[in-house]
């Protein structure tokens, strides 16, 4: 019976040392794959940048608030919830927008000795307008520069269909021209010492939303830390200005559609008050002069001067009866201005005080401004369009049934 020996550090050095070149020939051919890796491979940056949501003295987020103004009128304002602006941000409208200003569904690359690198802005020597695609079409061509300063274009293809693939087009700065994929206009970049185009430049056109589909995922939001509200962007792309710019953008389109629904909100909700002030106004000005007759057809003293003993003890009571009767008269007047305000945004606060109401309303209002904004990047007969139509419906049934 043989007996197993054991394997000894000496023994292992000795086999690796007998067989050292494949080890010499193993490390070369790795460090020349990861050298090889690095050259063909693009470099990828990362911008980053930080937005400050900003709350009052009385912890009242500013991009949650109605508006302070209509404080003295009992409108309260509820707390913001930094994670609906992390979603905001996130969302695709927003990148959509983007997308469209900065014209990014167009994507120009250069011909490199190892990979194409990707030109934008400063670095662009000149822009390509596809005047005839809509926004769901996708194109390609490329452009090779000619000894005279003029352009050549050659192989068009759209929609990932060959567009007479032979054609060939001349073509100067400034020109618009007629090509298989509609037409084109040339121009000269904006930018001062724009590099001249020296090799063949590869241009390609995708569907908008696709694009902003494409940005998205590039596109980081997280919170600074969970106590704070302050919200960091980072985005990677592998041109340091598009990522600026895209970040820089980005911020600008979420402050306008804040704004914007803001201003909608505000806007109901000023509506409402200067309906109600009216009907108040009216009801004052009857009661004044009803008590104003009955004054002098009676010859009565002054109410206020003879009955103040009366009034002290009164007081209490006669305020709560007060409050209760504006809460009663402002439910009924509520109830009828939502009942004929079908298809536009509810007050957001109108002096009511229930919250499970107003809470209601809030949420009514913000599903209402999110289908809004999914009909103007789809139609009204999208499908989620349509849920949202029916959770609007039913919001509003149990918002008047709680009035």
């Amino acid at each position: 019976m043989q007996t197993m020996q054991r394997l000894t550090f000496r023994d292992i050095w000795s086999i690796c040392l007998h067989r050292w070149p494949w080890f010499v020939v193993s490390i070369m051919v790795c460090m020349a794959l990861a050298a090889l890796y690095i050259m063909v491979t693009p470099p990828l940056y990362t911008r980053s940048a930080s937005v400050l949501i900003k709350e009052d003295a009385k912890g009242r987020s500013i991009s949650s608030d109605v508006q302070s103004s209509f404080s003295d009128l009992g409108l309260v304002a509820n707390k913001v919830n930094v994670n609906n602006e992390i979603i905001s941000f996130s969302s695709p409208d927003l990148m959509i927008e983007v997308v469209k200003r900065l014209h990014l569904e167009t994507d120009y690359k250069l011909e490199h000795r190892f990979y194409d690198r990707t030109l934008y802005g400063s670095s662009l020597p000149l822009t390509v307008s596809f005047l005839d695609l809509g926004n769901s079409d996708a194109a390609k061509l490329d452009i090779e520069p000619e000894k005279d300063g003029d352009f050549t274009l050659t192989n068009f293809r759209l929609n990932d269909d060959d567009a007479e693939k032979g054609t060939v087009v001349k073509a100067a700065l400034g020109d618009t021209l007629t090509t298989p994929l509609g037409r084109i206009l040339l121009l000269e970049s904006p930018y001062r010492g724009a590099t001249p185009l020296s090799s063949t430049l590869h241009v390609s056109r995708s569907n908008t939303y696709l694009a902003a589909q494409r940005f998205v995922s590039r596109l980081t939001v997280e919170l600074a830390s969970q106590q704070a509200t302050v919200i960091v962007l980072s985005v990677n792309d592998v041109n340091v200005q598009r990522a600026v710019e895209i970040l820089n953008m980005l911020i600008n389109v979420y402050n306008e559609m804040w704004i914007k629904d803001k201003n909608q909100i505000t806007t109901s909700t000023n509506e409402f008050i200067a309906e109600r002030l009216q009907v108040i106004e009216a009801e004052l000005g009857n009661v004044d002069n009803s008590i104003s007759t009955f004054k002098s057809a009676h010859r009565l003293p002054d109410i206020g001067a003879s009955a103040s003993m009366d009034m002290q003890v009164s007081m209490e009571a006669g305020r709560q009866i007060t409050e209760l009767n504006n809460q009663l008269s402002i439910a009924r007047y509520l109830l009828s201005y939502i009942r004929d305000s079908r298809g536009k945004l509810l007050p957001a606060d109108a002096g009511l005080n229930e919250s499970s109401v107003q809470n209601m309303i809030n949420q009514y209002n913000t599903t209402f401004l999110q289908r809004n904004r999914l009909v103007e990047s789809s139609s009204e007969e999208n499908f989620l369009v349509k849920d949202l139509d029916q959770q609007l419906e039913s919001m509003r049934g149990a918002i008047l049934t709680s009035i």
